[in-house]
């Protein structure tokens, strides 16, 4: 079953949040960084989920936490009860393909303190994995080449002007974790950033899925990045994923 970016709902209360997801028929959730920035927020947020009926199989964990409090990583990850974590995002990012190689062998490294939860640490693209370095390569050819699994957000790609068919052709063996999001078609998303409910907006969901279904990506994840109304957003993502051949609704 699809799970939900709780990052999508950052601007209502999380009880309100949880019981409305549990309400369209969500079982579980991916956490963002902000929701537990202790092992002790992430304690709390385990029986807030338990209450609602939810679970967190899924969640972003910062790189600078990863490495920098090992301890404090593992505790959040058990608290939590997590099956796969991702780095969602670094603001100092290199310029070439050797820094890009030294970064994505720091999240190979750091996914060594997880070890113990057996729980794997991947990384979450935005569009700039995709964009073309000096010598030609992406960024994303040294993130997978140093052995760290992806959770592909499908919308960013296109939005890097990329090709999501080509990206999950080339790096597909990688992805543990798919981000079910869209972008708005001419004229649409005025309000929300430009990005649409998954199935609404411009990407082809099902040739997209047909390509991701050898590689059986382990967990599919609803998300918008703006929403001006996460209630119709959660509705319309669970029914797409429903109605959309190869995606788990």
């Amino acid at each position: 079953m699809i799970g939900y970016q709780l990052y999508s709902s950052r601007r209502w209360p999380l009880e309100d949040t949880l019981a409305m997801l549990r309400g369209h028929g969500f079982s579980w959730v991916e956490g963002w960084a902000d929701l537990y920035r202790t092992p002790a927020d992430a304690r709390r947020l385990s029986r807030a989920l338990e209450g609602a009926g939810l679970r967190m199989r899924t969640a972003h964990l910062p790189l600078d936490l990863v490495e920098g409090d090992p301890p404090a990583a593992l505790d959040i990850v058990r608290a939590l009860r997590l099956e796969a974590a991702f780095v969602p995002f670094v603001a100092e990012r290199p310029a070439d393909a050797e820094g890009w190689r030294a970064l994505a062998a720091r999240v190979a490294r750091a996914g060594g303190a997880l070890d113990g939860a057996g729980v794997p640490y991947g990384w979450h693209n935005h569009d700039f994995e995709f964009a073309i370095l000096p010598d030609g390569t992406r960024p994303i050819d040294h993130i997978v080449a140093a052995g760290v699994p992806l959770e592909l957000d499908i919308a960013w790609i296109a939005r890097a002007g990329a090709d999501p068919l080509e990206a999950i052709a080339r790096h597909g063996h990688a992805v543990r974790a798919v981000h079910f999001k869209d972008l708005a078609r001419v004229g649409g998303g005025e309000g929300e950033g430009g990005w649409a409910d998954p199935g609404a907006g411009t990407l082809d969901w099902p040739a997209i899925a047909a390509a991701l279904a050898p590689h059986a990506p382990a967990s599919w994840i609803a998300e918008h990045d703006d929403p001006s109304d996460h209630d119709r957003f959660a509705g319309a993502a669970f029914k797409a994923a429903r109605r959309i051949e190869g995606i788990p609704g």
